[in-house]
């Protein structure tokens, strides 16, 4: 294993970025906080460059803006896997931007390989195998231990190889300029904002729809403490009680703090919100199915030229051996059936896609517009 530094000083930052400048790629991964927290914090930031490999400590109160410059440098490729996360964590974290990027689990799915995993691809192109010890590791502790920093530093050792095994191919491929129109255009969708908690998040999950209407309302009233407690506590709400054990507290209700004994649950929960549960199990009102939420109804006319999209999405996406979702995904067709452009000019103006799949798809989807309300699209 090659060597690396572990970034924790003003200095070695300075000397990294230094050495990072002069290379044509940067390799990229971050480690959150999230499995361990109710606000996810960006915790580590694991690189890999031509002359050096190394890990940053972000909560060591680093400047950096420099490393920040980089990003925007369009001379140095950024390389991901499964960019969309890292992005999002460091634009919220940072305010970054970014520029020039490639992303080999974007490539994996373009190319068809049958696994997109960082450990498939390390195995399939260079042969080695990717250790997982420390997948679910509390990456917010310091010190971190050496196990954990080995495991973090092999997430962007690879990078750099299977990139350079699969431009080549994406470019034999016919794929090289929709790829790069797709990997801009969903880096540039990638919000840095922090999404609010869904109100409606107990409804979703796994069981909820099977119970009655009293334990529903029941669950509704401890699923609410709980994200109350893990927001005051930052915790992870499943670290606080998971969701079988609330399910089961919904339909055997306890009537007084002893009987609190019979659920797992973390201890601080039950001492400081005991009483507020079993109060909130009394108090709360039967939910039936017909109040519990439901999707987004379509609007009139749309439900059916969605499907017809549909299908035709699903015929592309065989002809092309890729996922569905590679050529537009749900939440763009249900956009485009609501707005019908009537030309490619409205249709780029909506800015769902990208050039290419609007100039390639797009008179598809006019067509099928067209026939759904018995008008021709404009020229």
């Amino acid at each position: 294993m090659p060597d690396y530094e572990y970034i924790d000083t003003q200095d070695a930052l300075d000397r990294a970025v230094g050495t990072i400048q002069k290379s044509s790629y940067l390799a990229l991964d971050t480690e959150s906080s999230s499995f361990y927290t109710y606000f996810n914090e960006l915790c580590l930031l694991q690189f890999s460059c031509e002359n050096l490999h190394g890990i940053i400590d972000p909560l060591a109160g680093l400047n950096l803006s420099s490393l920040g410059a980089v990003m925007e440098n369009p001379d140095i490729e950024k390389i991901f896997h499964a960019a969309a996360s890292d992005i999002v964590e460091l634009k919220r974290d940072l305010g970054w931007k970014f520029v020039n990027v490639f992303d080999t689990f974007l490539a994996c799915k373009y190319l068809g390989l049958e696994s997109c995993s960082l450990s498939a691809l390390a195995h399939f192109y260079c042969g080695v195998t990717l250790e997982k010890g420390e997948q679910k590791s509390n990456w917010k502790q310091r010190p971190l231990t050496q196990s954990q920093l080995d495991y973090a530093h092999l997430d962007t050792l690879y990078l750099s190889a299977i990139r350079d095994h699969m431009h080549p191919e994406l470019k034999r491929q016919g794929l090289e300029e929709e790829y790069y129109q797709e990997i801009e255009f969903q880096v540039a969708s990638l919000s840095s904002d922090t999404k609010e908690k869904d109100p409606d998040a107990y409804a979703k999950v796994n069981g909820v729809q099977k119970l009655s209407a009293p334990e529903r309302g029941r669950f509704k009233a401890i699923h609410e403490i709980r994200e109350q407690e893990a927001a005051a506590q930052n915790i992870a709400p499943f670290r606080l009680m998971n969701n079988h054990e609330m399910i089961r507290m919904a339909r055997n209700v306890p009537e007084k703090a002893a009987d609190l004994k019979r659920f797992k649950a973390h201890p601080r929960f039950f001492s400081r919100r005991g009483q507020d549960l079993i109060e909130a199990l009394s108090a709360a009102e039967p939910i039936e199915k017909n109040r519990m939420p439901s999707p987004t109804a379509f609007e009139p006319g749309t439900e059916e030229l969605f499907k017809t999209m549909k299908s035709w999405r699903s015929r592309v996406a065989e002809k092309r051996n890729l996922e569905s979702g590679m050529i537009l995904n749900n939440r763009v067709l249900k956009e485009i059936a609501r707005q019908k452009p009537a030309s490619l000019d409205q249709l780029k103006s909506l800015q769902l896609m990208t050039d290419w799949k609007t100039e390639n798809y797009g008179p598809d989807l006019l067509k099928m517009i067209q026939s759904a309300d018995g008008n021709g699209p404009e020229k």
